[in-house]
C-alpha cells in the first residue's frame, strides 16, 4: 500500500505485545522491524532501493558548485577575523563579521542537507524507473539472481540461549527433557550478554581490535565460536557431553581457559569483572584504556561488603588471598600487569 511502518503499526495493528519474547529468546528481528518489512512489501517498495548515497555520489555532492562558493565565502570571513586579531574565532563574538561567518556556516549545513535529499530522491526514482527493465533483461538472459534476499543466520553469544532456542517449539518427550529445559532456562536468567547500545549510522569500516603484542582480539572470540560450533548437540538442542571423553575435554577446556584469560593480561581489564562467570567473555575481557576510568570502576567494586575483608583474587588462574584495595592494586600490577 505504500504506507510507512509507523502508519501500518498505528492503524492496522490494534493490539501489541509489551515484550517481544521471540526476539528475546531467538534473537529474531523485533516487532517494529517486522512491521517495517511488511510495509515495504507494496509495489512501490523494494529492499534493493537505495537508502543513502554511495561514496561516488557523496564525493560529487561535496564538490557541488553551490557548496564550493559558500565554503570560499566562509574562508574569506575566517581570514578577515584572523587579520583583525581574533584568534581563536570565539573572541570575535558580537561583531558583524563573526555573525556573517556563523550565518555562512549554517547556510552550508542547510544547503548540504537540501542537496543530499534531492540527490537521494533522484537516485530512488531512477532505481524504480530502471529496475523493471533490468530485471526483465536478467530473466530473459537466464542469469541467476545475484542477491538472494534472505534473513541472516541467527548467532548466539550464550550457550544457554542457543539451547533454549533449540528446545522451544519442539515436542518434549519425557520429564527428563522438561527438567533439562527448566534448568537451562534458570541458567540463562543468571547470564548477561554484552550490551550493544544504539549508535548513529556511520560509514562501516571493518573493525580489528589489536592487542599490545600485535595479536587480534577478535581471534579469541573466533576461537570461542569454533569451540561452541564443535560441541555436539543432541536432538533436543541440548549441548551434549561425550561421557567417554569427559577427562580429556576438561583438560582441553582448562588449557583453552588459560589462553582466553592469560595470567599476565595484554591490556588493562577489571580484575573483579574477569572472575564473574555470569558475564560473557567480551564483558569479562573488556579493554579499559584509561587509567582513571579503571580506577573509579574498581573503587565501585570495593564498596561491596564481600570485598571489605580478606578475599581471593578473582582471576580464573589465580587464587592468591588479598587483604584490601591497596594489596589488590599491588597484586594486579606485579602479577597480572594491570596498573590502577
Amino acid at each position: 500500500m505504500g504506507h510507512l511502518g509507523s502508519t501500518y503499526e498505528k492503524y492496522y495493528t490494534p493490539t501489541h505485545i509489551a515484550r517481544d519474547f521471540q526476539s528475546i529468546y531467538f534473537g529474531s528481528p523485533p516487532e517494529d522491524l517486522l512491521i517495517q518489512s511488511v510495509a515495504r512489501m507494496g509495489l512501490s517498495r523494494d529492499r534493493r532501493a537505495p537508502t543513502e548515497l554511495d561514496d561516488a555520489q557523496q564525493e560529487e555532492l561535496r564538490n557541488d558548485p553551490a557548496l564550493a562558493v559558500l565554503r570560499k565565502k566562509r574562508e574569506t570571513y575566517k581570514g578577515q577575523l584572523h587579520d583583525q586579531g581574533f584568534q581563536p574565532l570565539l573572541k570575535g563574538q558580537g561583531t558583524d563579521l563573526y555573525k556573517k561567518y556563523e550565518d555562512t556556516k549554517r547556510k552550508i549545513g542547510s544547503t548540504y542537507q537540501r542537496l543530499y535529499r534531492e540527490r537521494l530522491d533522484a537516485a530512488y526514482n531512477e532505481f524504480h524507473e530502471s529496475i523493471d527493465t533490468i530485471e526483465i533483461a536478467r530473466q530473459l538472459s537466464g542469469k541467476a539472481a545475484v542477491e538472494v534476499l534472505t534473513l541472516p543466520a541467527v548467532e548466539f553469544e550464550l550457550r544457554e540461549r542457543a539451547t533454549i532456542a533449540g528446545m522451544l517449539f519442539k515436542p518434549i518427550q519425557d520429564d527428563k527433557a522438561r527438567v533439562r529445559f527448566v534448568r537451562t532456562l534458570a541458567k540463562l536468567c543468571h547470564k548477561q550478554e554484552t550490551r550493544q547500545p544504539k549508535a548513529f549510522k556511520r560509514k562501516q569500516v571493518a573493525p580489528v581490535a589489536c592487542e599490545a603484542n600485535g595479536s587480534s582480539y577478535s581471534n579469541e572470540r573466533k576461537r570461542c565460536a569454533e569451540i561452541f560450533e564443535k560441541s555436539p548437540i543432541n536432538q533436543d538442542g541440548e549441548i551434549a557431553e561425550e561421557e567417554l571423553d569427559v577427562p580429556k575435554r576438561r583438560k582441553v577446556l582448562g588449557v583453552q581457559s588459560g589462553k582466553l584469560y592469560p595470567s599476565v593480561l595484554p591490556y588493562p581489564v577489571c580484575l573483579i569483572c574477569i572472575g564473574n562467570e555470569e558475564f560473557s567473555y567480551e564483558r569479562r575481557m573488556r579493554h579499559v584504556p584509561r587509567k582513571d576510568v579503571l580506577k573509579k570502576h574498581v573503587e565501585t567494586h570495593f564498596q561491596l561488603p564481600e570485598l571489605q575483608s580478606g578475599f581471593a583474587c578473582r582471576h580464573p588462574s589465580c587464587s592468591d588471598m588479598l587483604v584490601d584495595s591497596m594489596h589488590f592494586k599491588r597484586h594486579a600490577l606485579n602479577i597480572h600487569g594491570v596498573s590502577h
